[in-house]
């Protein structure tokens, strides 16, 4: 029953009212079953919703909003840390502990860097108050302060991003992590000193905020390692190679599937923006860019200057938490039918001003002028296909099927230089090795083993 004239209810969020209903595949929400009682005065509703809710409200039920009396709460700016204090040490008094000032200085700021567009001050009191209650819950803590470092922690831990890029006390050697990168991906220096140079950007505050941490293409021939070093980041600055979302835009080279990335319909989740939602710090992934319908570029050019794009049911997802890369091959088709031999750095240069011109002369000005960096990539020599056999081949023997075998796998190195000669391929680039070895060792290996007993312990050598 209704409640009579003088009793009030309280909606915690008016989007619930139209949502609650249609899910269950009744024509009229609740909202709209509710209309006609609220025009008539015989029921008040207290309800909150954001400026994206509010607009889809009206586009859904026009005139709808002329029975409320709007009043607009703004997000405070004058003032905002005393405010976040006032309340954090209130609940800190209620726990029995104490929180510096450091520590609330330090959640406003990753606040600002990461989460720009969360509300505030909300997030960060829920985030302070989140860690007040997890230390009274540990009772073998002794100390009742909750400092700056325990805060980095805790948001480092919610992130996946490592303790030293977020506290500055840390320090980080570059050039460590140029090798790490370089034994990773083979043969393109260039292209690895780019990305640790963002990450130095990182490291000390220096990114904007409002808009993603950085948009970064990666330009070159196929199977040279752009989605290599895409994976490598993500597993350096967020813990784990599969903090990555990728999309493979060939699927996405029609106008409808643009429009699945943000709903196809008011009940539908968009692909990219609910996946972004649940995962808000990653590495975004936008394999072979070239291919996506053109519509899909008005999409991105909001995400990159910006940060955020709101889904077809009108929430707002936040991006500044990601680094957004995209992969092509613009150009790769006409440097194969140059002779490059990138012996000299006056022909690798070459290289990187063929794949500029390209990118300029494929995207709009506009859209070209977001991106932070075009970073291009060569393709691959005989000398760093050798490099990229020891890898693969290391990755070999861990496969499940080497690796929990009473075997020893002995192969030689003439094996080795084999399988670069033959899978070496500058227009296929590692793809091609990677057919090469399956071709030349996993198959004859795995035709030799299904012919012995799984128990025996035997000697395979590859020669």
């Amino acid at each position: 029953e209704l409640a009579d004239s003088e009793d009030i209810l309280f909606i915690r969020n008016m989007m619930e009212l139209f949502e609650v209903g249609k899910y269950e595949g009744n024509s009229v929400s609740i909202a709209e079953y509710l209309r006609t009682y609220i025009s008539r005065g015989e029921i008040r509703i207290i309800s909150e919703c954001t400026e994206e809710e509010m607009a889809t409200i009206e586009l859904n039920s026009q005139n709808y909003l002329s029975f409320f009396q709007i009043i607009r709460l703004e997000e405070p700016r004058e003032d905002l840390e005393n405010i976040i204090i006032k309340k954090v040490r209130d609940i800190a008094s209620a726990t029995n502990l104490k929180i510096e000032q450091d520590a609330i200085k330090e959640v406003l700021q990753l606040n600002n860097r990461y989460s720009h567009y969360s509300g505030l001050p909300g997030r960060p009191i829920r985030f302070l108050e989140s860690i007040l209650i997890n230390r009274k819950n540990r009772k073998s803590e002794k100390s009742l302060t909750i400092g700056r470092s325990e805060v980095i922690r805790a948001f480092c831990e919610d992130t996946g991003m490592p303790v030293f890029m977020v506290d500055p006390s840390i320090p980080i050697d570059l050039d460590r992590v140029k090798t790490r990168f370089n034994n990773s991906v083979f043969g393109q220096e260039k292209a690895v000193e780019s990305v640790v140079n963002l990450l130095a950007s990182i490291k000390t505050a220096l990114t904007q905020t409002g808009k993603p941490i950085a948009s970064l293409l990666f330009v070159g021939p196929t199977g040279v390692g752009k989605t290599e070093l895409a994976k490598v980041l993500a597993e350096f600055i967020f813990g784990n190679r599969n903090r990555m979302i990728r999309f493979d835009m060939s699927e996405y080279s029609d106008p409808y599937a643009v429009t699945r990335l943000v709903g196809s319909g008011y009940f539908s989740d968009g692909l990219l923006t609910s996946a972004v939602r649940k995962e808000p710090f990653a590495v975004l992934l936008f394999d072979e860019i070239e291919k996506a319908d053109p519509s899909f570029y008005d999409l991105l050019l909001q995400v990159l200057s910006e940060g955020r794009l709101t889904d077809v049911r009108g929430k707002l997802v936040n991006f500044c938490s990601t680094i957004i890369i995209m992969t092509s091959n613009i150009g790769a088709k006409s440097l194969n039918e140059r002779p490059i031999s990138l012996v000299n750095q006056n022909e690798k240069q070459q290289v990187i001003e063929h794949f500029m011109s390209a990118v300029q002369n494929f995207f709009r000005p506009e859209m070209f002028n977001r991106i932070d960096e075009v970073i291009p990539f060569n393709p691959l020599d005989k000398l760093n296909v050798r490099f990229v056999v020891d890898r693969e081949i290391a990755l070999l023997r861990k496969r499940e099927g080497i690796q929990f075998r009473r075997m020893h796998l002995d192969i030689s190195d003439a094996v080795y230089d084999y399988l670069a000669e033959k899978g070496y391929g500058s227009k296929y680039g590692a793809r091609q090795l990677q057919r090469t070895i399956r071709e030349e060792l996993i198959i004859p290996l795995a035709k030799a083993l299904n012919s012995e007993d799984f128990d025996d312990q035997l000697l395979v050598q590859a020669q």
